[in-house]
């Protein structure tokens, strides 16, 4: 975190017994219950506003002016609120007042209605009929230039479909988190995730085809590495670091552009939709999708996607939900 002094009010001594300052080690352990990338989004966030304070100082007014000001630009509702959530956070460990007041909240009230349907529909879902093909594809034309990186990107598309997974998991997986079962099946465990920081750990499950490429991988990859998804080297030398979050995201873009390029025809469509295609979010955005369409409930699916919450597989299930609703069961016979 940045350095935690912070341009706002301070009570004058006069205000009465001011809180004492925290033991170092209740700092620690107050930073500590933040994730690694939480933090930095927060770092982030904080070094934004505090080059847009200047000299001035953190209130209710010079906060509810810099959310106006974040609006002005275009961000969504979410990413102004996480600017918010810097600054709350940063207010706690400092253990100053957090400067929202009524002006704030008002004006955050309104980027939220006036700022409805921006960051929408900006990521295209590969649903399981698209991730299939995708995995196909890639092992039968990306294997003629580079067998190795066909492999390894055949079970990597297999993995994030079937485990829904998020990237910063997929590239953190290792090969003692996967065991096989009689059936060809496979269970992956996941130690820690965003959603799960106590490490309580989750198991999931793979299918015959993706326990297949993952074997196939292995053998090329040999049985001495850590990691399930490692980077190789021009010329198709196996590394045994992991990959990035970056180079995983740019490998599934890529093949994604080659193979599925209608995912990437629908952007700047009529309906004003301005989507970029596909990305590494797309896999637990289909995959819930496609789970939702044969009849998975909501806390199934938000159990399958490891969500805190409900809202978000809702969210991105909403045209399923309807297309499964009582209209379409009661009156038009769909199942």
């Amino acid at each position: 975190m940045p350095d935690l002094i912070l341009s706002v009010d301070q009570p004058s001594a006069t205000d009465g017994d001011r809180r004492s300052a925290a033991s170092h080690d209740v700092q620690v352990l107050m930073k500590s219950s933040l994730a690694p990338r939480t933090r930095e989004a927060y770092r982030s966030e904080w070094k934004k506003l505090t080059a847009w304070l200047g000299t001035r100082k953190l209130r209710d007014e010079s906060l509810a002016e810099y959310l106006a000001f974040l609006h002005k630009k275009g961000l969504a509702p979410a990413s102004i609120s996480l600017a918010l959530a810097a600054v709350r956070c940063i207010c706690r460990l400092a253990e100053v007042d957090f400067p929202v007041g009524p002006m704030t909240t008002s004006v955050m009230g309104g980027i939220r209605r006036e700022g409805r349907g921006r960051g929408r529909g900006q990521v295209v879902p590969i649903r399981f009929r698209e991730a299939d093909l995708l995995a196909m594809m890639i092992e039968r034309e990306a294997s003629k230039s580079s067998p190795a990186a066909a492999a390894r990107d055949a079970a990597l598309v297999s993995t994030m479909s079937d485990a829904m997974l998020r990237v910063s998991e997929l590239v953190a997986i290792q090969w003692r988190d996967l065991q096989i079962e009689r059936d060809g099946s496979g269970r992956l465990t996941i130690p820690v995730s965003k959603s799960d920081q106590e490490g309580q750990g989750a198991v999931l499950y793979l299918g015959p085809i993706t326990v297949t490429r993952l074997q196939a991988w292995r053998k090329l990859q040999g049985n001495d590495g850590e990691f399930v998804f490692t980077s190789i080297r021009r010329g198709g030398s196996i590394q045994k670091n992991p990959l990035t979050r970056q180079s995983v995201r740019r490998l599934i873009v890529a093949h994604s552009k080659c193979y599925l390029p209608e995912l990437f025809a629908s952007a700047g469509s009529e309906d004003g939709d301005s989507r970029p295609g596909a990305s590494s979010h797309s896999f637990r955005i289909g995959s819930a999708q496609s789970l939702a369409r044969r009849g998975a409930t909501l806390p199934q699916l938000q159990t399958a996607g490891r969500w805190k919450s409900p809202s978000m597989p809702a969210a991105y299930c909403r045209n399923e939900a309807a297309g499964s609703g009582a209209m379409a069961r009661l009156r038009y016979n769909r199942e």
